[in-house]
């Protein structure tokens, strides 16, 4: 995974069609997310990584916070060397883990009730439609075809970097976000290093079909 400030690594799962409708009502997976920052940040740096379902009625009831998980590693960090980063994924649960199926993550199963209970989405009092309703599948709206996709990016303004933390160069809220990233480059730049230490270096993706095989899984 690259190692520099403010630099965040993705490997996800992605709804093929919206089915259910616009994020996050179809659904998407982390698998795997690293922030390239150092150890030291107070959120998990490049020693940290977490896994997460997004799912929900709106961007704001997106009820991600009940399915993550993180993991953190001792006396190295994720930008050295190759890690396995992997998901099984059937109709009954998901679960992920890193370098073997015995070092699970997060595990979400489906077998007790649907996401729709699990969500608590009118506990508020506020009513909602259930977009998964015509489904019937507990596990809807991860009950679709995804594609898997691969990202580095720099930066972002949806709470990842927290502003009340360290020293981010950017406000979440501000429109001169990016513009003010920039300005502090002398502050970021210098920790990325050079060549593959600032890219992801992907030496294999394997993807098995459930059938022949326990489940789909994705390492």
């Amino acid at each position: 995974m690259p190692r520099g400030d403010w630099i965040l690594s993705s490997v996800r799962l992605i709804p093929v069609n919206d089915t259910y409708g616009g994020w996050p009502r179809s659904g998407s997976i982390d698998i795997v997310q690293v922030r390239g920052n150092d150890k030291s940040y107070p959120v998990g740096g490049r020693d940290t990584f977490t896994s997460t379902l997004h799912w929900g009625v709106s961007r704001l009831a997106d009820r991600f916070w009940k399915t993550t998980r993180g993991r953190k590693i001792r006396h190295t960090d994720f930008t050295k060397g190759f890690h396995t980063f992997g998901i099984e994924w059937t109709k009954d649960y998901i679960f992920t883990y890193h370098n073997g199926r015995t070092y699970s993550v997060l595990w979400v199963g489906f077998l007790q009730q649907s996401l729709w209970k699990f969500g608590q989405f009118s506990n508020n009092g506020t009513l909602h439609a259930n977009p998964w309703a015509k489904s019937g599948n507990n596990n809807a709206p991860f009950d679709q075809q995804f594609y898997l996709s691969l990202g580095v990016q720099v930066g972002a303004t949806n709470g990842y970097f927290p502003d009340s933390r360290t020293h981010k160069p950017w406000i979440d809220a501000s429109q001169r976000a990016a513009a003010d990233f920039w300005s502090a480059v002398d502050t970021w730049y210098p920790t990325w290093g050079d060549g593959n230490s600032r890219a992801m270096v992907v030496q294999n993706v394997k993807v098995w079909q459930e059938g022949k095989c326990s489940g789909n899984k994705v390492a």
